[in-house]
């Protein structure tokens, strides 16, 4: 049986479903899974899935087996929601840095001020993470 390191559960592997658990697993997401006909487990695993960390399972509890706590999920979502929180805070810092330096100053929470805090950001924000 599994033991509980995955972060997700999915049930069926049809073409739908062995792209979502690849394309899950490619983000650094540990993945088991479960097909009611349960040789598509093994074939998936040993074809398309070969070489990942992907889990299969062949019954329901071995699945539910294979995921992590709710304390290890909790804890997960915490501290994605801590790295946002991070990027988000130094991103607000680096558009007020911007703001502050323009020589007509702008009151914060004034029309102009939403606007060019907003365009700045999303400016920081493209610049930051390479977006077109």
């Amino acid at each position: 049986m599994p033991t509980a390191t995955c972060d997700i559960g999915l049930i069926g592997l049809a073409v739908m479903g062995q792209n979502l658990v690849l394309n899950m697993n490619d983000h650094g997401y540990r993945v088991a899974v479960f097909n009611r006909t349960v040789s598509k487990v093994d074939e998936f695993l040993n074809n398309e899935a070969k070489g990942t960390p992907i889990v299969g399972a062949h019954s329901i509890p071995e699945l539910v087996a294979a995921l992590k706590t709710p304390d290890d999920v909790r804890n997960e979502i915490l501290r994605a929601l801590s790295d946002e929180t991070r990027v988000e805070e130094s991103i607000d810092a680096e558009v007020r840095k911007i703001l502050g330096s323009y020589a007509r100053p702008v009151p914060e929470g004034s029309p102009e001020w939403e606007i060019l805090y907003q365009k700045t950001r999303d400016e920081v924000f493209r610049r930051r993470f390479r977006l077109a």
